[in-house]
């Protein structure tokens, strides 16, 4: 085993350098912000996993005046910029906040978790109450929000009184890092308790970052921005950074660059076309390819333990991901176009809304795009802005995103046809190879479960795969990722059945859908798909599957061969 161990899942940068442990410089961002590129308050956006908390704590270490961060720095990108070290690394006092455990579904239970979080953090700055420099208004507050005493206006204005006493107590603005702010808006459910939410949210950042003369500057970091439509009344005094902004597009993510020397290190550079396939993918501004950090770290764990792990889906397990489930609990008409679209491995133009906020995503059908571009499920395809900038080229972005959308297509598919009276007879009809009765009942399965007038090949391969492996959960199933599988095996091991399955959607209105069937069972002899299926199955059967507009037309054949 060679390279540095790989420590997973911390936010914590001195443990990461202290340790040895692979970090992967993103240091630059000091210069780069400092220079100008940054504000005084600054929100940056980038879906989850991308590193925006460990950078933040970078930051906290890097400013922090009660450190002593000069051996953690050392040969990292910024400490090659003397300039900014001299004047910027532990100069400055830090409030360091995370909201990031604050996600629940009442108002209540979130405000409570907020007086925690307050309190705990005012508990390093305790001595504070000690200085004979800070006022007396200044500690009965700070008092107060450690005590967990305060009333409901005193814990708004935590940050504003913490900065002031800091300033009166050493004389310097501390610079202000708020990690997931927008974290406490993700999960409220109900108007009421949305809307006591965001309004307390609103004074709280009012009041922190655009009422406060007594910080440095301050950033922010999140998944999506606040815009008038949400929690901005009073605090719209920020400068946003998202994911189609030029301005820091590399410091979230690992560049190409990146993670060749990740590979190399650690004695991996065979597995860059794994990576690449199912990890890579993402553009930020202009800056691309971007792989998503959490999944290449996870993959090299596992490699460290074995070379033979294959890759995983770490990001999409990370989360409950039910916005692309709602999404395809509602396919119909152009949605499922396009969706046809983007599993068809193309682009889709979309316009993106960069005022969506968490209370309007379900406001509008076309506000999925922009969410889905938000959170890391669809990424730009580069240098496709209209002259606007509001409308954009989206694909999605690896391998690892495009079969979860079809595993969700799968699960919400099956749902469907749960209950159908009529699946006993089609299984019956599969494994006797009644051609036509199969062809009959899989177009109106495809209707029923589909719901729109063209559903194309990959709808149907998502149906049937949720289908078959409902009865037989030993089914498996590849997308037409290069792998060199078939669509659909089917595993009935029970009874020593076995079927393979390629599915074609036929587009020639010129010949007949029976042409592209014969075309699938040719594909799967020639391919010999059925080759680990011989000998440990009685009944081998090959299903060629056409589809075209409302039909269906469904072909078998014998698939088992004699021992040679």
């Amino acid at each position: 085993m060679s390279g540095r161990d790989i420590l997973l899942g911390t936010r914590t940068f001195r443990k990461l350098r202290e340790g040895n442990y692979v970090y992967v410089d993103k240091t630059g961002f000091i210069s780069e912000f400092l220079s100008g590129a940054g504000a005084k308050v600054s929100i940056i956006t980038r879906p989850r996993r991308f590193g925006k908390s460990l950078l933040l704590n970078m930051l906290m270490e890097f400013f922090d005046i009660r450190k002593d961060s000069r051996e953690l720095f050392e040969g990292l990108a910024v400490s090659k910029d003397k300039d900014i070290c001299s004047k910027w690394m532990n100069k400055y006092p830090v409030i360091y906040l995370s909201l990031n455990e604050i996600k629940t579904e009442s108002f209540e239970e979130s405000y409570g978790y907020f007086e925690t979080v307050a309190s705990k953090l005012c508990g390093q700055y305790e001595f504070l109450l000690s200085s004979p420099k800070v006022g007396k208004f200044h500690k009965i507050a700070l008092e107060a929000v450690l005590s967990c005493t305060a009333k409901n206006v005193e814990p708004c204005m935590f940050i504003n009184t913490l900065c002031e006493a800091i300033y009166q107590d050493c004389g310097i603005k501390p610079v202000i890092l708020i990690d997931e702010y927008d974290a406490p808006l993700s999960k409220i459910k109900g108007e009421e308790d949305y809307k006591k939410m965001a309004s307390f949210l609103d004074y709280f950042y009012e009041i922190s970052l655009k009422s406060n003369d007594y910080f440095e500057f301050s950033i922010l970091t999140g998944c999506l921005r606040f815009t008038n439509a949400d929690i901005t009344t009073g605090f719209n005094n920020y400068v946003s950074y998202g994911v189609n902004d030029l301005s820091f597009a590399d410091k979230f993510g690992f560049t190409h660059e990146e993670v060749q020397s990740l590979l190399a290190e650690q004695g991996f550079s065979d597995k860059m076309d794994t990576l690449q396939e199912w990890y890579d993918g993402y553009c930020f501004g202009n800056s691309h390819p971007i792989y998503c950090p959490w999944d290449v770290m996870n993959y090299l764990y596992d490699l460290k333990e074995s070379q033979n792990a294959r890759p995983k889906k770490y990001w999409i397990n990370t989360s409950g991901n039910d916005v692309v489930l709602r999404l395809l609990e509602g396919v119909t008409g152009c949605t499922a176009d396009t969706i046809t679209t983007l599993l068809n491995h193309a682009g889709i133009d979309a316009e993106i809304k960069e005022n969506l906020t968490y209370k309007n995503l379900y406001d509008s059908k076309q506000n999925v795009w922009t969410l889905l571009y938000f959170t890391g499920y669809l990424t730009k395809v580069p240098n496709t802005e209209d002259e606007t900038g509001t409308v954009l080229g989206l694909r999605i972005p690896n391998k690892e995103i495009y079969d979860f959308f079809m595993l969700t297509a799968e699960s919400v598919f099956r749902r469907r046809v749960d209950g159908n009276d009529s699946l006993p007879l089609f299984f019956d009809a599969f494994w006797n190879r009644a051609d036509q009765t199969v062809s009959e009942m899989l177009s109106a399965l495809f209707t029923k479960a589909i719901s729109f007038h063209d559903y194309g090949g990959v709808f149907c391969h998502a149906v049937l795969a949720g289908l078959f492996k409902r009865e037989y959960p030993h089914t498996t199933s590849d997308y037409g990722n290069g792998a060199g599988m078939a669509d659909i095996i089917v595993r009935d091991r029970a009874n020593k059945r076995a079927a393979v399955i390629e599915i074609k959607r036929h587009s020639d209105t010129e010949t007949p859908l029976s042409s592209s069937v014969d075309r699938a069972l040719r594909h799967i002899a020639d391919m010999k798909y059925d080759a680990l299926l011989q000998g440990d199955y009685s009944v081998i059967l090959h299903w060629g599957i056409a589809c075209q507009d409302k039909s269906c037309v469904a072909k078998s054949v014998d698939g088992k061969r004699e021992a040679v």
